[in-house]
């Protein structure tokens, strides 16, 4: 049986083994032990042809994280040459981050050790060594834990949306009120982990009312929207969360009796 790949799929296979080639000359012998291709792009259930092409590195300890953004700035001027128009960018990671040592950057804080390693195995190693992460690196961080670290960044998120100061693209916004949604998942609702959105939103189908829905609708129509309207419904998608926040925190609160 012979399958056909859309333009579409031509496009993004071609964009990835582009971007993939460039940073692999970018970064062999500077430190890079691994590349990975991560996130929406790897499923194609998952993705769409806005999807972001984005890649981990993980690197030696010596690695030189200003490399990370001078090759980022490059991405960026690359978008409509080896990246096909598609947004891309890379993050690094160092073994001893990985191992528990402490985050070299703001990203690092945010997404943590112990929640990047179960990602990890999801994704797919293009280029270098293969690492057996359950073995070699941190713990999973616990649910209870992972809950209140995101819930720390969804505040602050929703204030700074509400002062017309969020500090990144809007379109992330929904991002994390998911990751916050698969916690509670896997806590109250037997769901076991997986990145990728529609599992989570399969496994939730039942619970209409839930912010997860809410969530979903905003990030799927945001291309769509004018500045304007997203602003506004990012706006009562901050009123909803703030609710299922306090309604959450309740029940962490109740477990730790």
């Amino acid at each position: 049986m012979f399958f056909f790949k859309t333009e579409d799929e031509i496009r993004i296979d071609k964009a990835v083994s582009n971007i993939k080639n460039f940073l692999v000359k970018e970064l062999t012998d500077k430190g890079m032990i691994s590349l990975i291709l991560v996130g929406t792009i790897i499923s194609k259930k998952e993705r769409n042809k806005n999807s972001d092409i984005d890649f981990f590195a993980i690197a030696q300890d010596d690695f030189n994280f200003q490399l990370e953004a001078e090759i980022n700035k490059k991405l960026d001027a690359l978008k409509n040459d080896i990246c096909l128009g598609f947004e891309c960018r890379i993050r690094c990671f160092d073994i001893d981050f990985l191992k528990g040592g402490k985050p070299k950057n703001s990203v690092h804080e945010f997404i943590t050790a112990a929640r990047l390693v179960q990602r990890l195995p999801f994704y797919k190693v293009v280029w270098g060594k293969e690492f057996d992460y359950e073995k070699e690196f941190v713990e999973p961080m616990k649910l209870e834990d992972e809950a209140r670290h995101l819930i720390h960044y969804l505040k602050s998120s929703i204030e700074g949306i509400k002062k017309d100061n969020y500090s990144t693209s809007m379109h992330n916004f929904p991002k994390l009120i998911v990751e916050l949604v698969r916690v509670e998942a896997q806590l109250n609702y037997g769901f076991t982990y997986h990145p990728y959105r529609y599992k989570l939103v399969e496994h939730l189908k039942k619970q209409e009312g839930h912010i997860l829905h809410k969530a979903m609708k905003f990030r799927d129509e945001f291309e769509t929207r004018t500045k304007e309207q997203v602003k506004e419904d990012a706006l009562i998608l901050c009123r909803e969360a703030e609710k299922y926040i306090d309604e959450f925190t309740t029940l962490l609160d109740k477990k730790e009796i």
